[in-house]
Order: C-alpha cells, then sequence, then structure tokens
C-alpha cells in the first residue's frame, strides 16, 4: 500500500512540475558546481518542493514584470529656470499693475526705490530696486523739487509699479518741503506730512520704507545725509516702534539686518549708448556678485560675474556693464551668488529692464 501511495505522489509531483512555465533566464547568469550528494525526501517534502517551484515558475516572471526591485534612479538632469510672477500683498509692502509706462507729454523721469523679496534668502530682507517713475515738474524746478516728486509718486495709490517690484511706502505720505541743509552741501532736510509717522506697519517694513525714501532722496548728486522732520520738528517717535529720527541719517543708518545682500543703486536702463549699466551693493562670499540676462521666455542668455570691492562680512560696491544688444524691452537682468554649501544660486533679485526716458 505504502508503495501505491509513493507512486501516486510522484506522479502528482511531476503533474505539477510539467505544468509550471520555465523561469526566464538571468543576464550575465554564472552556472555554479558543488560536488553531487545523494538525498532521500519524504513525500510531505517533495510535495512542499513541488508547490514552491510553481509559486517560483509564476512569481518570479511576475517580479521581473514589476521591476524585481525599487526603481533605479534616471541620470538625466533637469533644468530648471527662473522666471518672474506677479507678486501678492505682503505685510507692510503692496503692489499693483506690472507693466512700467513711459512719461506722457509734460512728464520727466526721476529715480525712486522700490523693494523686491530676495528669492532662496536666508534672511528674508528686501532688496532696494530703482526704478525711474514718471513725474510732473515745471521747466523751471531744481533737483531739490524732483527728489519730492519722485518721494511723492512712492506715496501715490495710483503708482504703476515693475514686474516683481513691491512699496512700502503706505499711500497717502507725503513730502512737503525738500531743501539742501544751511551750511552744508551734503544734506537735505525733509519736512513730511504727518502720516509719515505712522509707518509702514511693522518694524521691518518701517525700515523699508525709510531705506526707499533715503536712497531717493540720495539720488542727487553729493548729497549723503537726510533729516526729516514734521511740523517743522525733530521726530522723536516714528512707526510701530517709536524709533527716534532726530538726527540726520544716510544710505548706511539702517543697511545691516534691514536690506538683502545684493541690491541696485541705480536704475538699470537701456539708454542707447551701446552699453547697460548695472551697479549695486553687496555683502556676498568672498565679494563674488553673479549676473545673468533673461529673454521673455525665461531662458539665459548670457552670464557673468564680478567681484565687489567687499564681501563675506562687509559691504562693497559692485558693478557690470553689458553691451546693449544683449537686452530688449522684454529681458530681465538677475543678480545672485552662488551658495558656499551647495553652490545653488542664492539672494536673487529679478530686475525687469525698463526703457523709461530720464532727460
Amino acid at each position: 500500500m505504502r508503495n501505491d501511495d509513493d507512486q501516486r505522489m510522484k506522479e502528482l509531483t511531476d503533474r505539477l512540475v510539467a505544468m509550471s512555465p520555465e523561469p526566464p533566464p538571468f543576464p550575465e547568469e554564472v552556472t555554479m558546481t558543488t560536488p553531487a550528494r545523494k538525498t532521500t525526501m519524504k513525500p510531505l517534502t517533495v510535495f512542499a518542493a513541488a508547490v514552491v517551484i510553481v509559486l517560483l515558475g509564476f512569481g518570479i516572471p511576475f517580479l521581473l514584470m514589476n521591476g524585481g526591485g525599487p526603481p533605479v534612479a534616471s541620470d538625466s538632469t533637469t533644468t530648471t529656470t527662473t522666471t518672474l510672477e506677479e507678486t501678492t500683498t505682503t505685510s507692510g509692502l503692496s503692489t499693483t499693475t506690472t507693466t512700467p509706462v513711459a512719461p506722457a507729454p509734460g512728464e520727466v523721469g526721476v529715480p525712486a526705490f522700490l523693494v523686491q523679496e530676495s528669492v532662496n534668502s536666508f534672511q528674508g530682507d528686501p532688496a532696494l530696486v530703482p526704478f525711474y517713475v514718471p513725474v510732473e515738474l515745471a521747466e523751471d524746478a531744481d533737483d531739490t523739487e524732483a527728489v519730492k516728486a519722485a518721494i511723492n509718486a512712492l506715496g501715490d495709490p495710483d503708482l504703476i509699479l515693475p514686474a516683481g517690484a513691491m512699496n512700502s511706502v503706505p499711500a497717502g505720505v507725503e513730502a512737503l518741503v525738500v531743501r539742501r541743509a544751511d551750511g552744508t552741501d551734503n544734506a537735505l532736510i525733509i519736512e513730511m506730512n504727518e502720516a509719515f509717522l505712522d509707518g509702514a506697519g511693522g518694524l521691518l517694513a518701517d525700515f523699508t520704507m525709510l531705506n526707499q525714501l533715503i536712497y531717493t532722496a540720495t539720488t542727487l548728486d553729493g548729497i549723503e545725509e537726510v533729516h526729516f522732520i514734521v511740523n517743522n520738528e525733530p521726530i522723536v517717535a516714528f512707526g510701530s516702534e517709536g524709533l527716534g529720527l532726530e538726527s540726520s541719517v544716510n544710505r548706511e543708518t539702517f543697511q545691516e539686518g534691514n536690506l538683502a545682500l545684493i541690491y541696485l543703486t541705480e536704475p538699470i536702463v537701456v539708454d542707447g549708448d551701446g552699453t547697460v549699466e548695472v551697479v549695486g551693493i553687496s555683502n556676498t562670499f568672498e565679494a563674488t556678485v553673479e549676473l545673468r540676462v533673461l529673454d521673455s521666455a525665461g531662458e539665459i542668455v548670457f552670464e557673468t560675474f564680478t567681484t565687489a570691492t567687499c564681501g563675506s562680512g562687509c559691504w562693497g560696491d559692485f558693478e557690470f556693464t553689458i553691451d546693449e544688444s544683449l537686452v530688449d524691452a522684454d529681458s530681465v537682468i538677475q543678480l545672485f551668488e552662488s551658495s558656499a554649501e551647495d553652490g545653488e544660486p542664492a539672494n536673487i533679485i529679478s530686475v525687469p529692464v525698463t526703457v523709461i526716458d530720464a532727460s
């Protein structure tokens, strides 16, 4: 009887083995040879082995169809191009339509400082970006009248901002009088209206507002200091923290800890002389500042770098001179530094080229 059982078990095993498909060959298959060893298997063991063979027969092809393991990383490279997007309202910073316009008849362009968020920056401080804004000036107006007009343009709720730019000067803030300080050629006294005293709604916004006004006022040749007054009196409490402004201030007063590590000090314009000047201040690793020009599709058409007069913990001046043929009215000029940690662009500002004539 035992022999009959063994015979039936053998036939079942042979039938199961015959039903299982051949496993596919593996690449670079290596044949391993071991000494032959006589093994006697019990019927239950033989049946279990047959089941394993069937499972392997069907399981291996299924695993191979699904990759047989974790996906292998692709060696292809994805390139990301930074393009400009409209900026939403931020605390203390406002944006409007982002298309600059040329001066109308009777208007001239005067430089005024706006701000921009610095991309990939750990500090979060805004970058100053100056543009020419159109204002009306009398034919006999002097340069202090131009400064007054520029400041008042910043407080104009209808000011049209270039793409990516923001404004921390609240609507309604005005300069009433701008004059040179007595006995000096390098300082301005600016009498502001009472709306100025409220600041911009937060400490950083207050400092940003002041930096915009200070840099705008000191665009005059030779002017290095500004003294703000209200009602012909020194200012003892300004903004959200009651900042005292009794003394004169300059471009360095609120620079550290309140401005991005790369910013501009002159508007970028295509003025027809064959070159475009890009001038600013930075505090970057090893004083290196990089520039690239993007076309209207966001593609890089030119890139270069320069070394500022100081860096790695100190502020320095930098300047680029690029050929006018590299830019047009739709171009964007990006300034940045390469991170000392991973080499990625950091502290990026993206400035649209404007063709507003300053004359």
